[in-house]
């Protein structure tokens, strides 16, 4: 995964920087995208055009790295009883059962910001959004290096050429695209669990995103189904007390 230096602050491109030593790659699952055939010959888009014109016809089938959530945290020792707190931790907002499984010194950003006083200020406070952020990264999977465990699984599996400023990941295995920003109209193809880079992004208010698919397209893809690569992530550790988050970070 290309990493890039900076700070970015929420919500500025939907997500945030990449923290060091996130992992090694593992090969994503390659499928095809499920569009229609060509019925024609491929059209030509002045560069005036940000993305492609309505009336063009469907792409062609392309190849596509896909990163399904995958789960390979299961089997650790441990980890399912910390899993299920975690869960309810979240889904009843509950800041103490969440503070009980964290470590004293967990890591919050890159500018200092650490342990469990300051998290429970960040969960109260409502621009940063956190309990949100972690009930949005928990079906996402886990992925364990050297025992650890790092949350969602993609942001430890992404491949080397995937660009963690850009790069976004489209939320399940039927997202469409399409070529103007209008959910009414039919999209030209959908992408499963694909790597796509953001062109245009405004806020995460805004409904769609200007994006360049995997095979060089630019398309339109509604912003609730992209997520990017470097968005929050929650870091794990095995301690004798028990798994505990030592980070829950977004940024750089």
């Amino acid at each position: 995964m290309k990493l890039f230096s900076g700070t970015l602050t929420v919500p500025a491109l939907l997500a945030v920087a990449l923290v060091a030593g996130c992992g090694k790659s593992a090969a994503p699952d390659t499928e095809p995208s499920a569009s229609a055939p060509a019925t024609g010959p491929e059209p030509s888009v002045p560069a005036s055009v940000a993305a492609p014109m309505a009336s063009e016809p469907a792409a062609p089938l392309f190849k596509a790295a896909s990163y399904p959530p995958r789960d390979e945290c299961k089997d650790l020792p441990g980890w399912s009883e910390f899993r299920s707190k975690l869960e309810n931790a979240v889904a009843s907002r509950d800041a103490d059962a969440l503070a009980a499984l964290t470590d004293p010194a967990v890591k919050l950003d890159f500018g200092g910001g650490f342990g469990v006083k300051e998290m429970r200020l960040l969960l109260h406070d409502k621009d940063y959004k956190l309990w949100d952020a972690l009930a949005a990264l928990l079906p996402l999977g886990c992925a364990s290096d050297e025992g650890g465990a790092t949350m969602p699984w993609i942001f430890a599996r992404a491949a080397e050429d995937v660009d963690a400023y850009s790069g976004m990941l489209a939320l399940g295995p039927d997202v469409p695209a399409y070529a103007k920003p209008d959910a009414g109209t039919e999209p030209f193809t959908t992408l499963n669990w694909a790597v796509v880079n953001i062109e245009q992004y405004e806020e995460p208010t805004t409904p769609f995103a200007l994006v360049t698919l995997p095979n060089g397209k630019k398309a339109y893809i509604e912003t609730a189904k992209l997520r990017s690569i470097i968005d929050y992530r929650l870091l794990a550790s095995r301690t004798k007390q028990g798994w505990r988050i030592d980070g829950l970070l977004a940024g750089d």
